[in-house]
């Protein structure tokens, strides 16, 4: 049953990852948990010592933001 939970809150972290407007984040590292950013910087490591900092026992999404513009279509 935790591998359910956990996929879907993957799930929802990647549909969040799709839906936001992420143009202020371009070229920087975020991580995403519950439907937001909590963290974003240009150092991964950074991002993902304060992600885990504040939320220890979650899994947010972390991604590099890419300087292009896209455009994702669900």
């Amino acid at each position: 049953m935790q591998n359910t939970i956990m996929s879907s809150n993957i799930d929802k972290n990647f549909d969040c990852y799709l839906s936001l407007n992420l143009e202020k984040y371009a070229g920087k590292w975020i991580a995403i948990l519950d439907d937001q950013v909590i963290a974003s910087g240009n150092e991964f490591k950074d991002v993902f010592a304060r992600a885990k900092k504040e939320y220890p026992n979650k899994k947010p999404l972390f991604d590099r933001v890419s300087e292009a513009t896209h455009h994702f279509l669900k």
